[in-house]
């Protein structure tokens, strides 16, 4: 993620935003950030941060933990987010905290005038309005702070509380007193402000009542009376003295009257108190996810003190939107002590009644049915009057499909003053509902839907069958009230497996017996207000090969960009798509289960229209990859030849790179799909993706079409030998750059050069002998790779490539390295460097930077060696470029080594470990095993060092790598010779020698010289 700024959050849930977007955080490194920005300016200690994230439950390796998660915030992040002190960590000077704008208006001048004290403890309060440190581990240490911090909060309440009595500043005040008092009803302070508030306004009666009210409450709860701070204020409420310098207002006589009266004896005095409308249905039962739509409902109530607050649900039929209402609700009614009011409509097509709505209302705050007019002007502005000095909840469930119409009728029954605050659901979307916080809700993750269906059919029936679960909740659309519906058919019936019934809601003879009946005769009706073209486009995305579709594809299915967009913002208003965002901020657009459903059965097509449709995406998707080609930074693949003689329009790095990751998955699933029925198309899909299949869905996906769609080139035309052998030399990229399968690459790459040879594609000839090149030097067969470098030398010179003549001194540079010609490996790689400068292939560019690094470490020019590093880790980090930059790390950990910095050497091998590991690169887990093994070995850890050198040797042996293998052999020779075994030792530099025989490169007695500190040494003073 980049980002220019960087903000933390902790006075609400934890959040960190770069720029203006969050974080995708993990909740444990959630929790170190704030443990760092709760520690007042001193830095975080390890020791500090380990019962802080974990508790009592620590895992046996909680340091190495600790420094594993600052590791991965720095990596998500291309600015400083954390600093490392002597002591621990603190937050980089760059990064701001909101507990740090609290602080410093909290500990604003002393000498500030009581005004310009109210205004900061009034934007102070802005900052922090929600509770601290939420969706982070609830530990002891962070129940401990949130309790300091909620301690902080209140007293600046109190004190901001006094300032406003003292300056006048009552606009708000009671109503803010009000919910605070609701908050801690044995506040005193609180009690007491907001008793000289209301006095204040005139509404002494008001002020006594409380004072009565809390009187018998703390009598019968906590059996004591009112404390000093309570009984003044009463005083001063019941004389009409001046309070903080405002003088009260109001009849004197009725107020001491009242107050006279007996605690225990009724108000006679007062009209009988009506019961506080609650209208809400009942709660829903197994209420599952939605953490984040609640928080932002809770947090818009809190809001709702200052402003008039609407929050409009909006989804497709089935997701929730009613329950989340009714849960969220319930859950906030509590600060609106005026009531919550609700009423259905029940989806009816026409607009809702504002006069019918209200007039119930009215009757519910205590109005007599005479009392309501029934003019609608004069009864919306009765209504609106009386919540001016409410604090009510209104939830308005199950609003029609939203027009212009409809949101100005439901502008008449919300609040339009601060203090309340309205809850609306509805299927569509409408721009026209003002000011309201749109909350557009998705179907369930598979964890929460599963919960669901376990709540209701029994954890063990699940765990029996979880495939089948998937696959049944899949059918559902992962809908909450699908769901409830299908295990109530479910529940009765133990004998029938969750397939079964996943084939039942799918297949059509099952019609008559559909539990899903009601939801998807809800969807019909939702389908047919739509017009005869846009239903006919919903079909054909309804039957396309994609799960998932970006903006610009309606349009490209159209032939029209101007009718997509129109049809996208159709589809997203009446939420039959959901957009669906991914971690890295892309998003993508997909058609609900029931749509899709719904689609297919009310407009079949044949296979031609889907064939025909599936080839105009598809020559969109090769369209737009070809443009991305040359700004993409990986360029070694060459790009697809034309297939029709339509321009792309050009584009820069950045929007090259979204497209790939956003609609990489597409273009595959589309060239698998067309693999059979328009192969030609197929290819040039598959291999315009290449170069980037990394960042989208991984390598295995990419691998398994290709190879599918090579082999549907049966025909000997030219243009599918070229797409052979073209997906051959793709292929041999792939394995020998990613899988670490050499000897796999270097067999497919010298059958691509034949092919393309033979074809006259001089220039992709080369290319392919530069994966060769590549391959042999990893087997450590020297006399290949520089074979293959000479023909691709020899081509290049008649036929020019900065990209593959970069690539070529690069591999040559890394030749010469594995053999210990320095001199001229530097030379190589410095000159692939210069080519590569400017416009290059960024990763050839990367790679040779790599390997440059480690010649001059071994040339002992350290100072060089962390210049270069640190360039080719900001370069790859800003690629993300996650596999070779693993690579660089690796060589920052024998850098580490050389240094003598062993503990360090250590850790930073073990985070290249588990990220080649995850990454299923073998070379990279075997050669960081024995960076791994040295530092150990320094560490006086020999067994462990044993223990890594021989699963190295075993694994490079596996990968037919000698020169790896001679390099681990020398290393365990040294530490066996440590461990006193001096046979085996010796047995093992005898195989070292055959090793480095075997890979055509004479043996050395002065092994120092090839790799530097030798095991055991210390590091000793550094050569320049």
């Amino acid at each position: 993620m980049r980002g220019a700024s960087a903000h933390l959050q902790v006075l609400c849930a934890v959040q960190l935003r770069c720029d203006t977007d969050p974080l995708p955080l993990s909740q444990l490194e959630r929790a170190l950030l704030a443990r760092v920005a709760v520690g007042t300016g001193a830095a975080a200690t390890i020791d500090a941060l380990v019962p802080w994230i974990w508790g009592d439950d620590r895992p046996s390796s909680a340091r190495n933990r600790v420094q594993a998660l600052v590791s991965g915030l720095r990596r998500k992040c291309d600015r400083p987010l954390l600093e490392t002190t002597k002591v621990g960590y603190r937050l980089a000077d760059g990064v701001s905290c909101d507990l740090a704008s609290w602080r410093a208006l909290v500990g604003a001048d002393p000498d500030l005038s009581p005004q310009q004290r109210w205004r900061a403890l009034d934007t102070a309060l802005t900052v922090f309005a929600e509770e601290p440190l939420q969706n982070i581990p609830p530990t002891g240490d962070v129940r401990l702070a949130q309790d300091a911090l909620r301690a902080e909060r209140l007293a600046v309440l109190e004190e901001r509380g006094d300032l406003a009595l003292r300056l006048g500043e009552l606009r708000g005040l009671t109503t803010a007193l009000t919910g605070l008092v609701q908050e801690h009803p044995f506040h005193e302070t609180f009690i007491a402000q907001l008793m000289r508030a209301l006095a204040a306004t005139g509404r002494q009666e008001e002020a006594l009542r409380v004072y009565r009210d809390t009187y018998r409450r703390l009598n019968d709860e906590l059996g004591v009376g009112p404390s000093e701070v309570l009984r003044a204020a009463h005083h001063d409420v019941l004389h009409g003295t001046p309070s903080h310098g405002n003088r009260s207002h109001g009849n004197p006589s009725h107020a001491t009257a009242l107050a006279a009266a007996p605690v225990d004896e009724p108000e006679t005095l007062v009209a009988p108190k009506l019961p506080v409308p609650r209208m809400l249905p009942r709660n829903p039962s197994n209420f599952v996810g939605r953490d984040a739509d609640v928080d932002r409902i809770r947090h818009a109530a809190t809001g709702a003190r200052r402003a008039p607050t609407v929050v409009h649900l909006t989804g497709t039929t089935g997701v929730g939107k009613s329950a989340l209402a009714i849960r969220c609700g319930r859950l906030v009614q509590d600060s609106f002590p005026d009531g919550t009011l609700y009423a259905d409509l029940g989806n009816r097509e026409e607009a809702p009644a504002p006069a019918e709505v209200l007039g119930s209302f009215l009757r519910l705050l205590g109005l007599r049915g005479d009392a309501i007019p029934d003019d609608l002007v004069a009864r919306v502005g009765l209504f609106r009057s009386i919540l001016e000095q409410r604090r009510v909840l209104i939830v308005l469930d199950n609003v029609a499909e939203m027009s212009a119409q409809v949101a100005s009728a439901l502008e008449l029954m919300v609040p339009v003053t601060a203090g309340s605050m309205a809850i609306v659901t509805s299927r569509t979307v409408h721009q026209e509902l003002p000011d309201a916080l749109p909350i557009r809700l998705r179907s369930l993750q598979i964890g929460d839907a599963t919960d669901l269906l376990s709540a209701m059919l029994g954890e063990q029936r699940v765990a029996a069958d979880p495939d089948g679960a998937i696959a049944l909740l899949d059918a559902t659309g992962r809908l909450p009230l699908a769901i409830r519906l299908v295990a109530g058919r479910l529940v009765n019936r133990p004998d029938r497996g969750f397939p079964d019934m996943a084939r039942r809601l799918v297949a059509p003879s099952h019609r008559d017996r559909d539990p899903l009946d009601k939801l998807r005769e809800s969807v019909r009706m939702v389908w047919e207000r739509r017009s005869p073209a846009q239903q006919d486009a919903i079909a054909l995305l309804a039957r396309l090969p994609v799960t998932g579709f970006s903006a610009w594809l309606p349009g490209a299915l159209l032939g029209d960009e101007d009718a997509g967009d129109e049809l996208l913002e159709t589809l997203l208003a009446t939420n039959l798509i959901e957009p669906v965002t991914s971690d890295d901020g892309m998003t993508l657009y997909r058609l609900h289960d029931l749509v899709t459903h719904v689609a297919r059965a009310a407009r079949p097509l044949t296979d031609a229209d889907v064939t025909d449709a599936t080839m105009r995406i598809g020559r969109a998707l090769l369209r737009r990859a070809t443009a991305c080609h040359l700004a993409f930074h990986r360029r070694l693949v060459p790009a697809p030849p034309a297939l029709d003689d339509e321009e792309a329009r050009p584009v820069g790095a950045l929007a090259a790179a979204d497209f790939f990751r956003t609609d990489g998955a597409a273009l595959l699933t589309v060239a698998d799909a067309l693999a059979g029925r328009a192969p030609d198309l197929a290819w040039r899909l598959v291999l315009s993706a290449a170069n980037a299949q990394h960042t989208f869905g991984g390598h295995r996906s990419w691998l398994g079409v290709a190879t599918r769609v090579r082999a549907a080139l049966s025909a000997p035309s030219a243009d599918q030998q070229l797409g052979r052998a073209l997906l051959q030399l793709a292929e041999a990229w792939h394995r020998e750059d990613l899988r670490s399968q050499s000897l796999r690459a270097l067999l497919l790459a010298e059958a691509a050069r034949k092919a393309l040879t033979l074809l006259g594609e001089a220039d992709t000839a080369a290319a392919a002998d530069i994966v060769a090149a590549r391959a042999a030097v990893s087997l450590g067969r020297r006399t290949t790779a520089e074979r293959a470098l000479d023909r691709a030398e020899s081509l290049l010179r008649q036929h020019p490539d900065a990209t593959y003549a970069g690539w070529a001194c690069a591999i040559r540079g890394l030749l010469h390295n594995d053999y210990d010609e320095l001199d001229a490996a530097e030379q190589e790689l410095t000159r692939a460097r210069e080519i590569l400068a400017d416009d290059g292939d960024r990763i050839a560019y990367a790679a040779a930077t790599i390997e440059l690094a480690r010649v001059t470490w071994r040339q002992h020019k350290l100072g060089s060696v962390n210049v270069l590093l640190s360039e080719v880790i900001s370069l790859l980090q800003h690629y993300d470029e996650q596999h070779l930059l693993s690579y660089a790390l690796d060589a920052r950990s024998e850098m580490s080594y050389q240094l003598g910095r062993d503990e360090q050497a250590l850790h930073e091998a073990d985070v290249v470990w588990r990220r080649a590991v995850d990454s299923a690169d073998d070379f990279l887990a075997a050669r960081v095993r024995r960076t791994r093994a040295r530092a150990l070995a320094a560490l006086d850890r020999l067994d462990d060092a044993e223990a890594d050198l021989r699963a190295s040797i075993e694994e490079c042996t596996a990968l037919d790598r000698p020169l790896s293998v001679a390099a681990a052999m020398h290393d365990l020779s040294s530490v066996l010779s440590r461990q006193g075994k001096h046979v085996a030792a010796a047995e093992l530099l005898r195989q070292e020698r055959a090793a480095r025989a075997s890979a055509e490169l004479a043996c050395r007695e002065e092994f120092d010289e090839a790799y530097g500190r030798e095991v055991g040494d210390d590091a000793g003073p550094v050569r320049r």
